[in-house]
């Protein structure tokens, strides 16, 4: 399977985008249909950020048949508000973007891309084609909500206080224009694989890259969070780039 990074057009565009295949190994279900192949789903995750963060899209393509497929497909991204003709205010037009997929017979495929809102793009919503061409399958749509950053309720800062060979220690400050919270959780994910090894002034629990803290039981209500822990790394100790704050997504600060 082919992988490749658009860095190039990443500058241009304000977007990165990571496009690769994984095949399965398991017999596909049958398919509907004429088409020799059928892109079964495409979803984008987290579904809603705010301007200036990314999220994944992920597409599953079906070969319908007991041939080795070798085919062309393309990705097309609009940005839009819902009140205006044309590109939104801040935002950069995102032209379309070619790859190249190799599906085992009888069996699947699944390309990921990461799609990355400018921050002072105004677009409430970003809709996402794919399509493989020459196959008889249909294209696929998805929609990844948008938040603008002036329209955000919450801001999350993330800062490393230190860092050593192995380990860090953070500190999280999150805000909220809901004044006061009566309880909160934060939730964010780590880029590079870190754990947390102890925290304090929040109840820290992880699964997986993702950590979600929550207020002390006695804790005063209020509009401005602040909790910290120490943690260990391996190859890499990246801040996560984005977070919610009792579910609503945040600006990171």
């Amino acid at each position: 399977m082919r992988r490749f990074t658009a860095m190039a057009a990443a500058a241009l565009l304000g977007t990165t985008i990571l496009v690769g295949g994984t095949a399965g190994t398991a017999t596909a279900a049958p398919c509907t249909g004429t088409g020799s192949a059928q892109i079964t789903s495409l979803s984008f995750n987290p579904a809603t950020i705010v301007a200036g963060q990314a999220s994944t899209a992920t597409a599953v393509v079906r070969n319908c048949t007991d041939q080795e497929l070798r085919v062309h497909s393309g990705w097309l991204a609009q940005l839009s508000n819902g009140t205006s003709t044309g590109l939104p205010a801040g935002c950069q037009f995102l032209p379309p973007w070619p790859g190249e997929l190799t599906i085992p017979a009888s069996g699947e495929v699944t390309v990921r891309s990461s799609w990355q809102v400018p921050a002072m793009c105004t677009a409430t919503d970003l809709t996402l084609s794919y399509a493989v061409y020459g196959v008889g399958a249909p294209a696929q749509r998805a929609h990844l909500s948008v938040v603008p950053v002036s329209m955000a309720t919450c801001t999350v800062s993330y800062v490393r206080q230190s860092e050593w060979q192995g380990g860090f220690v953070a500190s999280v400050t999150a805000t909220s224009t809901v004044s006061p919270l009566p309880g909160w959780t934060v939730v964010f994910t780590f880029p590079s694989g870190q754990k947390i090894t102890n925290a304090w002034n929040a109840v820290v629990s992880q699964s997986g890259a993702v950590v979600t803290a929550t207020n002390l039981p006695y804790a005063s209500p209020g509009a401005a969070i602040a909790f910290g822990f120490q943690g260990t790394w391996q190859a890499y100790n990246e801040s996560p780039t984005r977070a919610t704050l009792n579910g609503a997504p945040c600006a990171m600060a």
